[in-house]
């Protein structure tokens, strides 16, 4: 998040540069959302921490989809509005990205043949494999394992997920909810918060 007015129009003048030099860049995505080739030291986007191959996926909630629409929304704002920028962060090896699941939703069971994945929830409310997850876990998912999320609240929470390599969308395998849910104990570690009644050392 960040102020606009000034920094802003260095954000949204360089970050545009740079998208447009990034198309014909080599890495290529599966996504539409456009990316950053590089960041301008001390501009609206070096202050708000963006790097060089992120994503942008939002501005204020509304879906960016290439350079004309991260150009059509930019030209909304005008001096000193607040910017809730979203992005996802990737490079040759890796991708980092939030996983948001809306107030009522669901990440339906699924597993992966070819990526590795990390999760960490961020906050209470979550249900993992139908049973509550606190927030400051993550989890180390091995290959093929089955796991999905619920959130039964009525807020968006979010998850902060690792992929290596990055996300490819065709190694995001759905499948029918298992009548027997795989334990994810084994491969659970807290990172934050305290620990649950009954919840094992990490």
């Amino acid at each position: 998040m960040f102020a606009a007015g000034p920094a802003t129009n260095l954000f949204a003048a360089f970050v545009c540069l740079m998208l447009l030099g990034g198309l014909a860049a080599t890495l290529t995505s599966s996504n539409m959302n456009p990316h950053v080739q590089g960041i301008v030291k001390d501009s609206g986007a070096d202050q708000a921490g963006l790097q060089p191959w992120d994503t942008i996926l939002r501005i204020d909630e509304v879906e960016i989809d290439g350079v004309e629409g991260f150009q059509a929304t930019m030209s909304g704002y005008a001096a000193n509005d607040t910017i809730l920028v979203d992005v996802l962060h990737e490079n040759r090896d890796c991708g980092i990205y939030r996983l948001r699941i809306r107030a009522g939703g669901q990440i339906p069971p699924h597993f992966h043949r070819l990526m590795g994945e990390a999760e960490l929830v961020m906050s209470d409310g979550l249900m993992l494999q139908e049973q509550p997850v606190p927030g400051g876990v993550a989890h180390f998912w091995p290959l093929e394992l089955v796991h999905a999320y619920q959130n039964p609240t009525d807020v968006e929470r979010s998850i902060l997920c690792v992929n290596r390599p990055v996300f490819d969308r065709s190694d995001e395998i759905a499948i029918a909810a298992p009548d027997v849910w795989p334990d994810v104990e084994p491969f659970r570690k807290r990172f934050f918060g305290l620990p649950q009644p009954g919840e094992l050392p990490s």
